[in-house]
């Protein structure tokens, strides 16, 4: 009980008021070091599995991680996401610090760039925000088109091939 007087008292002086300088934030709040999406461009048809990972990281150890937590509520999805560290779920390894889920974007969707906030808690109750940002696109993109021969006379003979490379939105190319 002495012990918590100290301290209280450390906190809060009549004089004063409550001192933030005396908490060391630092030694509280859970870290979220990088939050990745994959793919960067999905489309918005309800199957294309897109991935959200987050590593996290407490002062106090994994142990005190309370949940990590995405609102997808950008991409037609639920508001309050849980994001797993089980080894399940396309979590690779559980424990790591690596927080996963796995979801698509809602037909829905209108097209352009989202923003997926992600929330880490521990147990003494605080917080860490971060955001990262999805790009909805729903054509695939033509990065390039070449004519072999680039000339050909207007024979009506010469085979000509056309080779087209682009971006399929998340699918295979």
């Amino acid at each position: 009980a002495d012990q918590v007087k100290k301290k209280i008292g450390e906190l809060f002086s009549w004089t004063t008021g409550y001192d933030l300088s005396k908490i060391n934030r630092a030694n509280l709040t859970p870290t979220i070091n990088y939050v990745k999406i994959l793919p960067k461009r999905v489309p918005p048809d309800g199957r294309t599995i897109l991935e959200i990972v987050a590593a996290v990281d407490d002062p106090g150890g994994l142990s005190q991680i309370s949940g990590v937590r995405a609102d997808l509520t950008s991409i037609g999805r639920l508001a309050n996401t849980t994001l797993v560290d089980n080894g399940q779920f396309g979590d690779a390894k559980a424990g790591d610090g690596i927080f996963t889920a796995q979801t698509s974007v809602a037909l829905q969707t209108t097209l352009g760039e989202k923003e997926i906030p992600v929330a880490a808690a521990n147990r003494k109750g605080w917080l860490a925000l971060v955001k990262t940002t999805l790009n909805v696109a729903k054509t695939p993109e033509i990065i390039e088109a070449k004519f072999d021969p680039a000339r050909v006379l207007a024979d009506g003979h010469t085979i000509i091939t056309l080779r087209v490379y682009f971006n399929n939105a998340g699918r295979l190319a």
